[in-house]
């Protein structure tokens, strides 16, 4: 998201848009994937402060993007499924 590089699932993280503390809390409007380099430079700035840019604006996902995800992910990305599931 602020990169634009594609590195291994492995090797992306989760990323805060707003870090909780800041209280913003776990939604899809404020979670993103980053590259690990990417997310050690923000820190628990926001993308303004740390002078960076989001890509695109998170967005909670229609349930059939969410469906599609799970039914392609099968059991290979388990760890995917709270984020997935979340309401």
């Amino acid at each position: 998201q602020y990169c634009g590089k594609r590195p291994a699932l492995r090797d992306l993280n989760i990323d805060h848009v707003v870090s909780r503390s800041r209280g913003c809390m776990d939604s899809w409007e404020n979670l993103v994937t980053s590259c690990e380099p990417c997310n050690l430079r923000k820190g628990w700035k926001t993308p303004e402060e740390a002078n960076m840019r989001l890509a695109r604006r998170p967005f909670r996902p229609k349930w059939t993007m969410t469906a599609q995800l799970l039914l392609r992910a099968g059991s290979r990305y388990r760890e995917w499924e709270p984020f997935l599931r979340a309401s």
